[in-house]
């Protein structure tokens, strides 16, 4: 009877050695999932900050557009005057021309 208590004690300190080692087992995945979670945010967090960085750059290339639009609309507004002007200038030197 000492003798199965004693195989039985033992198999019971090797079941929680082996359970032991499963924890350890699973303690490591952990931490190793916490790690990569941590990579993954600062990945987030990087990507945001460029995404921003990208949204402002878009916005300036937009508001350049409009402004780029707006002198070329005055520059044809210019133009159609300066042509009215030149129509009147050779009207002016044709009454002059012999």
């Amino acid at each position: 009877m000492i003798h199965e208590s004693q195989q039985h004690a033992n198999s019971v300190v090797e079941q929680a050695l082996l359970a032991s080692l499963s924890l350890n087992t699973i303690v490591d995945s952990a931490t190793d999932i916490i790690h990569m979670n941590e990579q993954i945010a600062n990945a987030a967090i990087q990507q945001h900050s460029a995404a921003q960085t990208l949204n402002e750059n878009i916005n300036s290339i937009n508001d350049m557009s409009v402004q780029n639009l707006q002198g070329s609309e005055q520059n044809l507004i210019a133009n159609m005057e300066l042509a009215t002007i030149n129509a009147q200038l050779e009207e002016s030197v044709k009454q002059f021309k012999l």
